[in-house]
């Protein structure tokens, strides 16, 4: 037999005989996130994988930038939000299916500030008008979760001269696009402070936390997660289920976030 058939022969037999890929044949998921969940997901994903599931793609955000983007179109598989309102938004507007939606965790309130700023302390919310800062950086609270949230507990606190946090506090706010726009600034600006999650402040080693917010000062923050409406196949269950498990509860507790 001619040299060059029996090679040709050698390799195809070889190439027939080789193991089948390990390579995950599913589709990638399209998860939008709050930008708070931005470091936990990571983690979560990591475990997801390990399990032999394809590495999701992520859009973090704030929640109303992602609710928005779904309301024009049902463009992911999961959404994940920082608040319930922009979920009852989605649902009214049958984006998501009513039947999954779940909350996933939960979170607190802290005010921060940069780690080399003047050793202000803070044991009364009532008191913070008094500290000489140049700013108070807060989510956007006309939609950014945490800036609600932020509003909400500075409301709730009153002043001596009979007003609230957030009407003597007005002039020094600054509104940002999301809770961690807020942080960041903090941690570029030793004059000022932000109010953001707790999870949020142990993600950068600039910013310290003067205060936790207590919790009946503002309504529950949790993050109800939700499939996305016509989604091709169960592959969001799934993962739904998945952040529901032990191993993703575990997950979520290290990084500072509380769990149902």
């Amino acid at each position: 037999m001619n040299r060059l058939v029996v090679l040709l022969l050698v390799v195809a037999s070889t190439v027939g005989c080789s193991a089948p890929s390990s390579e995950p044949t599913e589709r990638q998921l399209v998860i939008f996130a709050a930008a708070s969940l931005r470091d936990v997901m990571t983690d979560i994903s990591a475990a997801w994988v390990a399990t032999g599931h394809v590495e999701p793609a992520y859009n973090f955000a704030g929640s109303n930038v992602l609710a928005q983007q779904l309301l024009a179109a049902p463009s992911a598989d999961l959404y994940l939000s920082a608040h319930e309102d922009w979920m009852d938004r989605l649902e009214t507007a049958e984006r998501v299916r009513a039947d999954t939606r779940t909350v996933v965790a939960g979170n607190t309130l802290v005010l921060v500030a940069h780690r080399d700023a003047p050793s202000w302390t803070l044991d009364d919310p009532a008191t913070l008008g008094d500290l000489p800062f140049r700013h108070l950086v807060i989510g956007d609270p006309e939609a950014v979760p945490a800036g609600i949230y932020a509003r909400h507990v500075l409301s709730a606190v009153p002043t001596e001269d009979g007003s609230t946090l957030w009407t003597r506090l007005q002039d020094r706010l600054i509104p940002t696009s999301d809770v961690r726009a807020a942080l960041a600034q903090v941690a570029a600006e030793p004059e000022a402070l932000g109010i953001v999650y707790g999870t949020d402040a142990r993600s950068d080693p600039r910013a310290r936390v003067l205060y936790t917010f207590p919790t009946e000062l503002t309504p529950p923050i949790h993050y109800p997660a939700a499939v996305v409406s016509e989604r091709p196949d169960d592959l969001a269950d799934t993962f739904l289920a998945f952040l529901q498990s032990e191993t993703v509860r575990e997950i979520f507790v290290e990084h500072g976030f509380s769990t149902f």
